[in-house]
């Protein structure tokens, strides 16, 4: 099972993301709106994270930073 995060502030544009995603085979699909949301399910260990550049609080990259400092092996 290969377990996505998707991170989009815009609910509708989340939603379509993560539904076209689920329309594959052995996937899971997680919509988070805010970067803390994401952060706070991380040890999770997703396999995939797509991350909106523009959301609340941080910028995209601000996140991804975030969360590689929390694994080095993510």
């Amino acid at each position: 099972m290969v377990k996505i995060f998707v991170v989009d502030d815009d609910q509708f544009l989340g939603n379509l993301i993560k539904k076209s995603l689920e329309k594959m085979d052995n996937v899971e699909v997680t919509h988070f709106l805010t970067p803390e949301e994401c952060m706070n399910s991380i040890s999770q260990r997703p396999d995939i994270v797509t991350i909106d550049y523009m959301l609340p609080g941080m910028n995209g990259e601000q996140l991804l930073e975030k969360i590689k400092n929390f694994d080095h092996a993510i």
